[in-house]
C-alpha cells in the first residue's frame, strides 16, 4: 500500500504543470511529452550552465539567447525549446487590475497580492500570489488565502490557470490537506513540471 501511495505521489508531481488559459486543452499533452525526455539530464545543472547565454529583451518583451559556438547542438535545442515555451506564455499574459508586472533583466515578475509584511518570513506565512517567469520555467507563490479557495476551484495569476488537481498534488508533496496552514512556493520547469515545493517562509 505504501509503495502504491509513493507511486501515485510521483505521478502527481510529474503532472504538476501550469497552463495558460488559451491552451488548456493542448497543454495537457505536456505530461506525455515529459515522460519521453531523457531522465539522465540534470536540469538544474544545465540551466545554471546556460543561464549566462540568455537575456531578456525589454523592448521586445521576449527572452533571447546567444548562439555561442561553444554550445553543443543538444544545449542549443534545450535553450530553443525552453525559451520558445516561455515567450509563448509571456505573449498570452493577461494582467488584471489588481496585478502588477515588472520586466527585469533576467525575469518577468507578476504580483497579484503584495500583502506579505517585511520580516514575516515564517514557516506558515500568509504569503503572496505571484509568478516569476524565467527562460527555463516559473517560480510560483500562492498565498494561504488563495490556496484554501483554490483546492476546490483552481486559481488564475496573469492569465495562467493553476488547476485544483495540481495544487492538491503540491500539497500532497508537503504532506498536508485543506485547510492549508500557510502559503507555498513552487519551482516549475518546462515541460517537466514541478521541480521544488516548499512553504512560503
Amino acid at each position: 500500500m505504501r509503495k502504491h501511495k509513493k507511486f501515485l505521489s510521483a505521478i502527481l508531481a510529474s503532472s504538476l504543470l501550469v497552463t495558460p488559459i488559451s491552451a488548456l486543452v493542448s497543454n495537457y499533452n505536456n505530461v506525455a511529452k515529459a515522460e519521453k525526455l531523457p531522465s539522465s539530464i540534470d536540469e538544474n545543472y544545465i540551466i545554471k550552465k546556460l543561464d549566462k547565454y540568455v537575456k531578456f529583451n525589454k523592448d521586445k518583451k521576449i527572452f533571447e539567447f546567444d548562439k555561442d559556438k561553444n554550445l553543443s547542438l543538444e544545449e542549443l535545442n534545450f535553450l530553443e525549446s525552453k525559451i520558445s515555451e516561455t515567450n509563448k506564455r509571456l505573449n498570452n499574459l493577461i494582467i488584471s487590475d489588481n496585478e502588477q508586472i515588472k520586466y527585469l533583466s533576467k525575469k518577468v515578475k507578476v504580483i497579484s497580492t503584495p500583502n506579505l509584511k517585511e520580516g514575516a518570513y515564517l514557516r506558515y506565512a500568509e504569503g503572496i500570489d505571484a509568478i516569476d517567469f524565467y527562460w527555463w520555467g516559473m517560480d510560483i507563490w500562492l498565498s494561504k488565502t488563495t490556496l484554501n479557495k483554490a483546492v476546490a476551484t483552481g486559481t488564475i495569476i496573469a492569465g495562467v490557470f493553476i488547476s485544483s488537481a495540481r495544487i492538491l498534488a503540491a500539497l500532497q508533496i508537503l504532506g498536508v490537506w485543506a485547510p492549508v496552514p500557510g502559503g507555498i512556493y513552487m519551482k516549475v520547469h518546462y515541460p517537466f513540471g514541478i521541480a521544488e515545493v516548499r512553504w512560503h517562509g
